[in-house]
């Protein structure tokens, strides 16, 4: 969970600072973890915009 949470703020602050060439390689670290769906709801709710995390972090099916 942690791990995740550090690649969500990645995936963020690689946005903020116009770095979008990095947020590829943090996204598929991000989708290989094994995460439940309340995991998967946290890390989403820890970043101010969950929308750039649904290319890696989908809803569990």
């Amino acid at each position: 969970m942690e791990q995740a949470l550090a690649l969500a703020g990645l995936i963020e602050l690689s946005l903020a600072l116009e770095k979008p060439e990095l947020v590829p390689d943090w996204g598929a670290r991000l989708a290989a973890l094994p995460l439940t769906a309340p995991e998967r709801t946290q890390v989403r709710q820890a970043i101010a915009d969950p929308a750039v995390l649904e290319v890696w972090l989908p809803d569990a099916t």
